[in-house]
């Protein structure tokens, strides 16, 4: 190995190494020491109902992750049937063509084998010189030096990506590995192969995978500006992304009880009824708008400052937003039917509002709610224990489409514990009201595909002719460059015809396999996409 590449491998395998530890550290030792029973009830009162009576909790997942395992299994099953039962030249193509180049030896006699093999040697050794001489210039070298470094960017973006995106779409994201995993086991399963082949399979598989990713990490998340700002939110969310004495919230506050309802009026109202005005002047004040037409990335973490400024936001946005504007009500100096002064952000007090200049307090607490592609408000009424949903839907009431998700995490911004004190001291209080724990969290976000059904991928709403057979010729592309690396056959006639049968498994079972069940049975959704295009990657090499 020549002294240029042997540093760049082992700089590589150490970066990997130290990023995977890292995360399975984070993950499986660190995450579920902090979902104990004292962080899900640090909170009082606590939310009524419980957690595990909240909308979309009441979903069996492990049920619905095992049948999407067994969906994929079955699919990958026929498929292979089908090519070897239906199509059995595909798969003596590779054996007749090592029988044509085995047979023309059999014919040579042994002397001219003999002179071959030592004209072979001569040229090796010649070649073999000449690389030594040349090796740190070698345009080789450089190119294994350029690859090495993509890969490290690109799964070190992965891993960044992975590592602060917590919690929803860092268990999406661990699909990097799990897509690796089968190359990995391919490498091992051939006993024929020397120790220092498998070495090299395993590194040329670990770097074809960070370009894989990277790719996919810069598509999603092409604004690489905002991930120094996602970083510290989401190391402290609830104090980050829920601010009720935000200068903008407390101007939107204004509005609400000058442009929307009297204070007064407002105060006299039922819990229910004061969360339904409040749900619909978010919805019909609040643009919903996705974060990538508007930041460059999926699945930013956006603060209600931000959301104000554009008066437009996801779901997400609208969340924070909502939970910010109900905290910032709990202390209001008020006269003249118009609020002004500040808010504390507490959650306690009497619910007042008929007095000129008195203080009210509407004692109302709202954690903002994780699930898979939706987020929303959970309120409660501190006085009586009434409890709403704002935004459920992803609409406000029940006009919206989305379904109830299973849960991934809930938080507030607890009031604080000291006045003048240090940061740290007065926000000693954890936020969290429930994280769902490592395995439940995996299975949820995996699970999780309503966003297909909103997106009209069903079998009646799917658009043929982009979604079908345009995303399934781009995916077949894809796939047909990856086999092809796999296999270290760029040949045309090979690539052709990896190709060929990339667009029947692309446009078929993947694409139009995803608008059926999609239609039929959509949390196995995401888990046949995944499933099924990391079977075409290897599956297609060996073609």
């Amino acid at each position: 190995m020549r002294p240029l590449e042997k540093v760049n491998n082992t700089f590589f395998f150490f970066f990997f190494s130290l990023l995977s530890t890292f995360l399975l550290l984070l993950f499986f030792v660190v995450v579920p020491s902090s979902c104990d029973d004292s962080l899900k009830s640090v909170l009082e009162p606590f939310p009524n109902p419980p957690i595990e009576q909240w909308p979309g909790n009441e979903i069996c997942v492990s049920c619905n992750f095992i049948a999407g395992v067994a969906v994929v299994a079955i699919e990958i099953g026929l498929t292979l049937f089908i090519f070897w039962a239906l199509v059995p030249k595909i798969f003596r193509f590779k054996r007749c063509r090592k029988q044509r180049q085995v047979l023309p030896q059999v014919k040579n006699d042994s002397v001219n084998i003999e002179q071959e093999e030592k004209c072979n040697k001569k040229k090796k050794k010649k070649q073999h010189d000449d690389d030594d001489a040349t090796a740190e210039f070698n345009a080789s070298s450089i190119g294994n030096l350029i690859g090495t470094i993509l890969a490290t960017l690109g799964w070190g973006y992965w891993f960044i990506l992975t590592a602060i995106s917590w919690n929803f779409i860092s268990w999406l994201l661990i699909a990097g590995l799990l897509i690796m995993a089968p190359g990995i086991i391919m490498i091992y399963w051939k006993k024929q192969t020397t120790k220092k082949q498998k070495q090299k399979l395993l590194l040329s598989r670990i770097k074809l995978n960070g370009y894989l990713m990277g790719l996919i990490c810069l598509i999603m998340f092409p604004n690489i500006s905002v991930i120094p700002d996602q970083i510290t939110r989401r190391i402290a969310p609830a104090y980050t992304v829920i601010t009720p004495n935000d200068p903008l919230v407390l101007q939107f506050r204004t509005q609400f009880f000058t442009e929307n309802i009297n204070i007064s009026d407002f105060a006299q109202l039922s819990f229910a009824d004061q969360m339904g005005v409040v749900d619909e002047f978010i919805k019909d004040n609040i643009i919903w708008k996705n974060d990538f037409s508007q930041y460059g990335v999926i699945g930013l973490l956006t603060t209600p400052q931000e959301v104000l400024t554009r008066m437009a936001g996801d779901c997400q946005g609208q969340a924070v937003t909502t939970a910010s504007l109900l905290l910032s009500m709990n202390f209001i100096e008020f006269g003249n039917n118009n609020s002004t002064g500040n808010s504390t952000g507490n959650s306690t007090g009497n619910s007042t509002g008929n007095n000129t200049g008195a203080i009210t307090s509407f004692g109302f607490n709202a954690w903002v709610t994780e699930t898979p592609f939706h987020w929303w408000t959970h309120a409660q009424n501190n006085q009586t224990g009434e409890s709403r949903n704002l935004n459920i839907h992803g609409s406000a009431g029940s006009q919206g489409s989305v379904l109830p998700q299973p849960i991934d995490m809930v938080y507030t911004r607890p009031q604080a514990a000291c006045q003048n004190c240090s940061w740290v001291d007065a926000n000693n209080n954890n936020p969290f009201f429930y994280v769902a724990d490592p395995i439940t969290a995996f299975m949820i976000s995996w699970t999780g595909s309503h966003i297909f059904l909103r997106s009209n991928w069903s079998l009646t709403q799917v658009n043929w002719k982009v979604d079908i057979v345009g995303l399934g010729l781009a995916l077949a592309v894809l796939i047909t460059l990856y086999a092809s690396y796999l296999a270290n056959d760029f040949s045309f006639q090979a690539v052709f015809r990896r190709f060929k049968i990339s667009v029947v498994l692309a446009i078929g079972p993947v694409m139009t396999g995803l608008s059926f069940w999609t239609t039929i049975f959509y949390p196995v959704g995401l888990l046949h996409l995944l499933g099924y295009i990391t079977f075409c990657l290897y599956f297609v090499s060996i073609l």
